[in-house]
């Protein structure tokens, strides 16, 4: 995620000759459906005297439509801007003063605001997490400033991530099939009416979920029932899988394809057998300019020439895609394909 100050940003590994710790077990954490009907959850945090609280909203490009198409994208990016009691300025000032760092991803699914700070200034910091989720305003002229950033964005966006992209749209078209990226076109349309509309229909608290790491149940707790509006919200729309072919011309030498197939989603006990495949035939190489030792790999290493060949599992909530993923020079794509075959 492209960022306007270091403070806001996606954040860093924190491994400073730090002793590895076990991750916490499922036993560990502490699960409540608040009066308000936002999920809480804490889990202990293996990184003494750190403290994260991440929310997620369920409002990600899936639940956008023709009229708003890359609302979430604009709304991710927006993340620190002036809300109606705080401006961005005062947000980035005082979050610094505290020694924190607020970061925002998404994806088909939901937003993801993730707050990182010391046990001890967390709770202060949480008060600014808050207004940026309840008190959104858009304001046109920071709309505006913000679109070279979201454009640098889209500039920058690897290949990969483009493909994974076209992949949905060929095997959903709308729904899951929707893009995680606000065309370019699209940007100076989507304005406060719009993004504040989208925002009032998703940011309810019946769908939102608050995880604490490094804090007890009730200051979560606490904190959830702070979030979100009231109201049901619509229900995320069936994306049935339909299939197809999507392509898009580059002035690269390399070519990147996926082919996949319907899998299982989240909902669906067989999404295990899913995830152990692609683990059997092989997700590239663990060791760096090493050669895996899996299936695909070794097949890519009979290829000849730079090729990366790897099983790509993709579950969301209701469905999923399974396929197989090749990075390799043009002239050599067929050959790859045979020994694939």
């Amino acid at each position: 995620m492209a960022t306007k100050s270091p403070l806001i940003r996606t954040l860093a590994k924190r491994g400073f000759a730090a002793q590895a710790q076990s991750a916490p077990s499922s036993q560990d954490v502490q699960l409540k459906t608040l009066s308000n009907r936002v999920v809480a959850a804490a889990v202990p945090s293996p990184a003494k005297g750190i403290a994260k609280v991440a929310v997620a909203v369920r409002a990600g490009s899936r639940y956008e439509s023709a009229d708003n198409a890359g609302a979430s994208h604009i709304i991710r990016s927006s993340c620190g801007l002036s809300t109606e009691s705080v401006t961005g300025f005062a947000i980035m000032r005082n979050l610094q003063k505290l020694g924190s760092t607020l970061s925002a991803t998404s994806d088909r699914e939901t937003i993801v605001y993730t707050l990182e700070s010391t046990v001890e200034q967390i709770q202060p910091s949480l008060k600014f997490l808050s207004t940026i989720i309840n008190e959104q305003v858009f304001k046109p002229w920071e709309l505006a400033d913000n679109i070279p950033r979201i454009k640098y964005e889209l500039g920058g966006l690897p290949p990969q991530a483009l493909l994974f992209d076209l992949i949905h749209q060929a095997a959903y078209r709308t729904g899951l099939g929707n893009s995680i990226f606000v065309k370019d076109y699209n940007i100076k349309k989507l304005g406060s009416e719009t993004l504040q509309h989208f925002v009032a229909n998703r940011f309810l608290s019946s769908k939102i979920a608050v995880v604490g790491l490094g804090l007890d149940i009730t200051d979560v707790a606490h904190f959830g029932q702070c979030l979100g509006k009231d109201g049901n919200g619509s229900a995320a729309n069936a994306s049935p899988y339909k299939g197809g072919d999507v392509r898009k011309g580059t002035s690269s030498n390399i070519t990147h394809t996926i082919v996949a197939s319907e899998s299982s989603g989240l909902n669906k006990k067989d999404v295990f057998t899913w995830a152990v495949l692609r683990n059997a035939l092989g997700s590239g190489s663990s060791v760096k300019w090493g050669a895996g030792v899996d299936p695909l790999s070794k097949a890519a290493a009979k290829s000849g020439g730079p090729t990366q060949i790897s099983a790509v599992n993709i579950a969301h909530s209701d469905s999923g895609l399974f396929g197989i993923l090749v990075s390799s020079e043009s002239d050599n794509a067929k050959t790859v394909r045979s020994e694939i075959n």
